[in-house]
């Protein structure tokens, strides 16, 4: 399948453009390939009746393979529709959605994972991890709150990664 992909489409890394390498029925050679879905913030391209997001296309493009399905592509800039290669990387579920940048439409804080009790009049921070809400602490201010998720978030970084040096 990806074969036919390729003879369909062309790559940009740099810019992580698809454009058609064939004619369609209302596309001429090289124009830009794909829609960009308002909904989603995704854009993607339609094969033989197939729908494609692009970002998954670009990581097939580039390693000659689709991603495994335990794994999801992220947007490390946090725009789903900035395909270039160097902007994408593979993360299980679960880091993809502690890296989220976006807000919930019904957060009030402005922060994620931060948010007001009323009873106690503190600010709760809190992190998923495993699909678990964990707890990280009740803060006086807004900003002691928001700073110890990311100190907590930057640990768990660190040691979901193995990482040497953080």
């Amino acid at each position: 399948m990806l074969d036919k992909l390729r003879k369909t489409l062309s790559y940009d890394p740099a810019t992580g453009i698809f454009r058609w390498k064939i004619k369609r029925a209302n596309m001429e050679v090289g124009e830009r390939a794909g829609n960009f879905n308002v909904a989603t913030g995704y854009r993607s391209v339609m094969v033989d009746y197939k729908v494609y997001y692009e970002h998954r296309l670009a990581y097939a493009f580039i390693f000659g393979k689709f991603p495994p399905k335990n794994l999801t592509i992220d947007h490390i800039n946090g725009k789903m529709d900035d395909n270039r290669i160097a902007n994408l990387r593979l993360l299980p579920q679960a880091d993809n959605s502690r890296s989220r940048t976006r807000l919930n439409k019904n957060n009030t804080s402005g922060v994620n994972g931060v948010s007001w009790n009323r009873q106690k009049r503190v600010w709760i921070a809190s992190i998923m991890i495993n699909r678990k809400s964990k707890r990280i602490g009740a803060f006086a201010t807004l900003a002691r709150a928001k700073t110890a998720r990311e100190e907590f978030y930057a640990e768990q970084e660190c040691a979901s990664r193995d990482a040497q040096i953080c």
